[in-house]
């Protein structure tokens, strides 16, 4: 952990960094697991249940992880920032919001004994949660142009 205060941009991009890569640390231990699980029977009627679920799940809380991280940070704005707590905060939900439904999706893999096409919807999220890196840009205030 660094040094700087706990609510300083320093220790909310490192502790927003540290929480995003236990989440995708979690998605992929479970693609391994997947991959290794094909010893017992297949069920169908479950991975189909799963795979719509986890499906229904993407479609639902990706818009609104996206929504509840912008409201969060709209009530954390101070100036032309966001706090860190505001940053954390609408982080950890987008990250959450992402992980659900690749998590559904890899166990309806791991239920059906095939990683296609259950786990597109794990792809998915995946590429979206890789693509939400934080890089605690709105932690501090835009660049002023050069004059």
């Amino acid at each position: 952990m660094p040094t700087s205060p706990p609510d300083s941009p320093q220790a909310a991009l490192f502790t927003v960094r540290l929480i995003w890569a236990a989440m995708l640390m979690g998605m992929l231990v479970l693609a391994v697991v997947l991959t290794q699980s094909f010893s017992h029977p297949p069920t169908p009627a479950a991975a189909t249940r799963f795979a719509w679920t986890s499906a229904g799940l993407l479609l639902v809380t990706t818009p609104a992880g996206y929504f509840i991280r912008m409201q969060t940070y709209k009530r954390h704005w101070q100036g032309e920032i966001i706090t860190p707590r505001g940053y954390r905060t609408g982080n950890i939900i987008l990250f959450a919001c992402l992980e659900a439904p690749a998590v559904a999706s890899l166990a309806a893999g791991l239920l059906g004994r095939s990683f296609w096409p259950y786990a597109l919807p794990a792809a998915i999220a995946q590429v979206l949660f890789a693509l939400n890196f934080p890089t605690g840009r709105p932690l501090h205030p835009p660049a002023t142009p050069a004059r």
